[in-house]
């Protein structure tokens, strides 16, 4: 649950960082 969860959140960052990348 706890590994899940912040697998879940490194995924969260990854795709904000592509976007923000993206975007810039």
């Amino acid at each position: 649950m706890k590994k899940n969860d912040a697998r879940r959140l490194d995924h969260k960052t990854l795709t904000e960082l592509r976007k923000r990348a993206v975007n810039s």
